[in-house]
C-alpha cells in the first residue's frame, strides 16, 4: 500500500516548520524551548510556544522521543 505524503499548505508556519526541520538536522534532537529560541532569533516575528507545539504536533515529520 503506498504512503501518501500529507501537505500543508500555510505562509508563516510552513517557513517555520522548515527552519525548524534545518535547525534539528543541525543539533539532531531539541526540546521544544530550544526549538523556540531558535526560532525567535532567526525569524523577525517570532513564535510563541504554543504556535511551536502546534505545529509540532499536526507535522507528521515530527516525532516525539
Amino acid at each position: 500500500m503506498p504512503t501518501v505524503e500529507k501537505l500543508i499548505w500555510s505562509g508563516r508556519t510552513k517557513r517555520m516548520r522548515e527552519n525548524i526541520i534545518k535547525f534539528l538536522e543541525k543539533v539532531g534532537s531539541a526540546d521544544s524551548r530550544e526549538i523556540l529560541d531558535h526560532i525567535n532569533d532567526i525569524m523577525h516575528s517570532g513564535a510563541t510556544m504554543n504556535q511551536i507545539g502546534n505545529s509540532l504536533s499536526k507535522d507528521p515529520r515530527f516525532t516525539r522521543l
